[in-house]
């Protein structure tokens, strides 16, 4: 960004918490139009409003969604018992912030298990023994697609097949089929964006793997990205003529 900040009129799609920190200054320093940044939103939230009114972010927060989820796995299936399993970063550990909140608010529901795994792990029969052990009756991931599956088929081996409820991370249906079939069946989650079935993601996935049918398979990942030219798209138009930054900026506000 360093060297594209004088020479490039937007950035779209940023993927990685890891980078967004990296450059969040310069980003403000050069007022850039930052477009769905795709990480944590706290490296935005905790920065005066005046460094940000450039980023447009539309992740929820980890911490407020795991308060949520732990919500939801009481009413939806009356839990009493819950498991978490997160990535050692901020990722999980702010969202098992949450789930205390959460269960602080939820009579009748208790954290079972707190059990963290690393980025390089490949291995999770341990992880999924501690879960079994503990009892929990449901399990709050917060993982990669390749982490999440990977518990999941660990605690199958065992005999271990508690309800899931998972982060937005795993929205992507056709991913999480494609590595654990049958076993995500049932499976709870929230979502971002519009998924396959709703004509709003639809239309972008008819144009998408119309245009790469390599693509076909991983739909979810069609419409984030989908999701993230159209919305830039939109405010471009609402700019109008003889574009500036700065036009563009208050279009998509």
């Amino acid at each position: 960004i360093t060297e594209m900040k004088d020479s490039v009129f937007a950035v779209v799609g940023t993927v990685g918490t890891a980078v967004l920190n990296a450059n969040k200054d310069l980003v403000a320093e050069a007022g850039l139009p930052l477009i769905y940044p795709l990480g944590n939103v706290q490296v935005f939230a905790k920065q005066p409003r005046e460094k940000i009114r450039t980023v447009f972010q539309v992740y929820p927060d980890y911490a407020d969604e795991a308060e949520f989820l732990v919500g939801q796995a009481q009413k939806q299936e009356q839990v009493k018992k819950l498991g978490f399993f997160g990535q050692n970063d901020d990722y999980g550990k702010q969202a098992l912030e949450g789930a205390k909140r959460g269960l602080a608010k939820t009579p009748g529901i208790s954290l079972v298990a707190e059990v963290f795994y690393e980025v390089t792990d490949r291995e999770l029969g341990t992880q999924a023994l501690k879960m079994k052990e503990s009892g929990a009756e449901a399990i709050l991931l917060y993982s990669t697609a390749t982490h999440g599956a990977g518990l999941i088929k660990e605690m199958a081996k065992v005999g271990y097949r508690p309800k899931i409820f998972a982060s937005f991370t795993l929205y992507d249906r056709d991913t999480m089929f494609r590595l654990l079939g049958d076993l995500w069946e049932g499976a709870y989650f929230d979502s971002a964006i519009a998924l396959r079935g709703e004509p709003a993601a639809d239309r972008i996935i008819d144009i998408i793997v119309k245009n790469d049918p390599k693509l076909k398979g991983r739909e979810g990942f069609c419409v984030q990205g989908g999701a993230d030219v159209l919305i830039l798209v939109e405010g471009l138009k609402r700019a109008g003529r003889d574009l500036t930054r700065e036009k563009f900026v208050a279009a998509m506000q």
